[in-house]
């Protein structure tokens, strides 16, 4: 073997493992968020200002507020995916599910947080009911867990 082929070895090994790092640490929410985002209808805004100008809302919106860190949302018409949503949800680990509300016709609010490997803490919150419906998912991220917690409560 030539040296060549070996340093493409070593360089092969060494991003296999920084990928196999990233993947172990990323967050379980966010990674769910991201799998809603992919069934097909979803509408997905990126930033705070995407969210701001698609709604019509002002900057001064408490729900994207730049304390809450970064902010993504994604929101379906209906609640047509409703079974595919809740799927999705359901390999959230337990734990991280902070709290969730169901009404007598089980419309349901959830709230995830979770704070990854790296010191990084994540608020999903989502909403899905039946029907005519929205529903929706919002991915906040970079707050302080305390943050997160005080909202809910």
């Amino acid at each position: 073997m030539n040296c060549r082929t070996l340093n493409l070895i070593i360089t092969i090994c060494a991003v296999s493992m920084s990928a196999m790092t990233a993947t172990a640490q990323s967050a379980k929410i966010e990674e769910a968020f991201i799998a809603i985002t992919q069934i097909p209808g979803f509408e997905t805004l990126y930033n705070r200002e995407q969210i701001i100008e698609n709604f019509g809302w002002g900057e001064d919106e408490p729900r994207f507020s730049k304390d809450l860190g970064e902010v993504m949302l994604t929101i379906y018409g209906n609640a047509d995916p409703r079974e595919q949503f809740l799927a999705i949800l359901d390999k959230i680990p337990a734990n991280l599910l902070y709290k969730e509300w169901r009404n007598e016709r089980d419309k349901i609010d959830r709230y995830y947080i979770e704070t990854d490997a790296n010191g990084v803490c994540y608020f999903m919150y989502i909403f899905v009911g039946w029907g005519g419906n929205d529903t929706v998912a919002i991915l906040y991220k970079g707050a302080d867990e305390a943050t997160y917690r005080q909202i809910v409560d």
